[in-house]
């Protein structure tokens, strides 16, 4: 085998295949070679290492003393890197999948893997767990079976077609994650020399992450972990992190599935009575801790028997979807819309809210339903148009109550006011206006 040793520039000059790297590398490569790059050869070379390694056009082992081997899989050629110290904690990027080839799981951690699936329905079966109840079961999992000293989750935000850090995330890896992991090519990254801040520890020296999730998924992240120990994530433990962030994966689109049936109401598509019961109780009581107003509105579609008569349930049952479609679109990203039941629905606005916003936003969803012409089927085969109005009934936290029994009560009373008063109208309970006096000292 002959050898020869050549310098950086040399390396990207004639032996390194520049046209697979990606548009942007190029762009550095050519800047370098025209001597009008602001970096290092040196640097463009480790860059252009790790993005063909991840293509799976160059495989790499360690060779120790800061060495590195590098493998052309089409010609054969071997290329060894010796690292200076600054790069010794550089990013390496591992194609997947790793599992199939490198590890099988032991019985232990398939058992374990089972539990954690057992977990998605509570333990009397009367809810699906949420996401926030699987991932520490999942983190500590992680950290039992890599024997590892710290395992992270971090929450990824979609920017274009990568992904972005949610900010103030503190990962090491932060700077790498979008431009690193592309939406069609998923491998693990590996620091195997960590600088102590950059893992909020003195004592962590090494950390890899993969991520948990794919384009469409209703949960997408990263799972990072730590070790005191260097060289600890060995290939075999990393297959194990692939496993376990598919099973993830898997484990939070079924949570995410499920309560889609749990809380979706099928004939309007909107949340139900048993997701609106859950989020208003979390909505006082949020409203109760930041010493906050929120609104209740009770929603009732006017003669709604007559549409069921005229039409069919079948035409009854466009009415309601059309409505709940009209509420849903009127109200803020954080407010709660959800159909109660027959003709019934409920909308909450979130804290911070005020009784003014709250009357006006009650009266423009009234006027939305108004205002829009209903195509429905009728009973002859044929599609008719037909207008609908509602009728609203509104309470305020904490002027009409502190608890949920008071506001659905009073809520109620204001519902059956608006109907009396001769529907298709609002009705909020009244108060007395409150002005702050100060006494003269």
């Amino acid at each position: 085998m002959r050898t020869q040793e050549i310098n950086f520039l040399e390396l990207l000059r004639s032996v390194l295949p520049v046209d697979k790297l990606s548009p942007e590398l190029k762009r550095r490569v050519d800047q370098v070679l025209a001597g009008s790059a602001d970096e290092t050869a040196e640097a463009v070379v480790g860059a252009a290492l790790r993005d063909l390694e991840s293509r799976g056009l160059l495989r790499s082992s360690d060779l120790g003393e800061k060495r590195r081997r590098y493998q052309d899989l089409a010609t054969g050629a071997v290329i060894t890197v010796r690292l200076p110290a600054a790069a010794a904690g550089a990013l390496t990027t591992i194609p997947l999948p790793l599992a199939p080839a490198s590890a099988a799981a032991s019985l232990e951690t398939t058992r374990e893997l089972l539990l954690l699936a057992s977990r998605i329905l509570t333990a009397d079966g009367a809810r699906v767990a949420e996401k926030d109840e699987l991932v520490p079961l999942l983190l500590s999992f992680t950290r039992q079976v890599l024997a590892c000293d710290d395992a992270r989750f971090l929450t990824l935000e979609p920017d274009g077609e990568g992904f972005a850090p949610l900010a103030g995330s503190g990962s090491p890896f932060a700077t790498a994650l979008a431009d690193e992991w592309g939406p069609a090519r998923g491998h693990i990254l590996l620091i195997r020399e960590l600088a102590p801040a950059a893992a909020g520890g003195p004592n962590l020296r090494t950390a890899a992450a993969i991520r948990l999730g794919r384009s469409g998924d209703p949960v997408r992240g990263v799972i990072e972990v730590y070790s005191s120990r260097p060289g600890h994530f060995t290939r075999e433990r990393l297959a194990l992190l692939e496993l376990i962030a598919e099973t993830g994966r898997e484990l939070l689109s079924n949570i995410a599935r499920l309560q889609e049936l749990v809380f979706i109401d099928s004939r309007t598509q909107i949340f139900n009575k048993a997701f609106f019961e859950i989020q208003f109780a979390n909505l006082l009581a949020r409203a109760r801790r930041e010493g906050r107003q929120l609104a209740l509105a009770l929603i009732d579609v006017d003669d709604f028997k007559t549409f069921n008569t005229r039409y069919g349930y079948a035409g009854g049952d466009q009415v309601l979807h059309r409505v709940a479609q009209i509420l849903k679109g009127q109200v803020r990203p954080f407010d709660c819309v959800a159909r109660w039941g027959g003709e019934e629905f409920t909308v909450v606005l979130a804290p911070p809210v005020e009784p003014d916003d709250a009357r006006a936003i009650c009266d423009r969803l009234r006027r939305a339903v108004q205002q829009t012409t209903v195509l429905v089927p009728g009973l002859d085969g044929k599609e008719h148009r037909t207008s609908v109005t509602v009728s609203v009934g509104g309470v305020l936290y904490p002027d009409d109550g502190g608890t949920t029994e008071e506001l659905w009560r009073r809520a109620n009373e204001a519902l059956l006011t608006a109907k009396n008063q001769g529907k298709n109208r609002v009705h909020f309970r009244p108060h007395e206006r409150r002005d702050l006096r100060v006494a003269p000292a």
